[in-house]
C-alpha cells in the first residue's frame, strides 16, 4: 500500500515508494 499508519490518525508514504513515484513525474514533466 502507498500509506501506512504514522500514529493517530496520521499517515505517511514510505520512501520507498515516494522515490519511484518523484522519479516518474520528473521523466514524465515536459
Amino acid at each position: 500500500g502507498w500509506l501506512r499508519p504514522a500514529g493517530r490518525g496520521r499517515y505517511e508514504v514510505p520512501a520507498t515508494r515516494v522515490v519511484p513515484l518523484l522519479v516518474v513525474l520528473t521523466a514524465a514533466a515536459p
